[in-house]
């Protein structure tokens, strides 16, 4: 290998985004994920609205926890709730009926997934001890994009 050096650019830029990021749970930002459901179901018709929020309920939540390890990069592993995306940085890769891209930008990660129903992009920054998530969704079903933002810390 001419040049080892290069592999270890991605692992040192990432490295303060590993661990184990438990959510805060913070009663400010459960009330922003309650208003983020409203926002988003106040865009349906009345008549449907009911059916809509149960999905809501799925789609607009905070994850209990992530693990991010960024020790093998450029193949790096996100994990959380039962789910997991072990993948080359900028490499695509195929779930189900999903699309799932894991890139670099900025100071953090980016976790896009496209399905059948739009997209859900999830930023990663951390700031010391705590991980900034950006979530935003984006559907022709909702209009505009969404987005909201949670806390997590080590």
């Amino acid at each position: 290998m001419l040049f080892p050096w290069l592999l270890a650019v991605p692992t040192l830029a990432m490295s303060h985004l590993a661990g184990t990021w438990p959510h805060t749970q913070a009663p400010a930002e459960q009330a922003a994920i309650e208003e983020t459901r409203d926002r988003i179901a106040k865009r349906f018709n009345p008549m449907i609205r009911p059916a809509v929020r149960p999905r809501l309920k799925e789609v607009v939540a905070a994850t209990p926890s992530y693990l991010i390890d960024t020790s093998a990069a450029p193949l790096v592993l996100l994990a959380w709730e039962g789910e997991e995306v072990r993948t080359r940085l900028g490499q695509e890769q195929k779930k189900g009926d999903r699309t799932i891209r894991l890139s670099t930008v900025d100071d953090g990660l980016e976790l896009a997934v496209v399905g059948p129903n739009g997209t859900k992009t999830q930023r990663f920054v951390t700031d010391g001890d705590t991980l900034h998530v950006t979530i935003t969704l984006a559907s022709p079903r909702i209009g505009d994009p969404v987005t909201w933002e949670l806390t997590y810390r080590q």
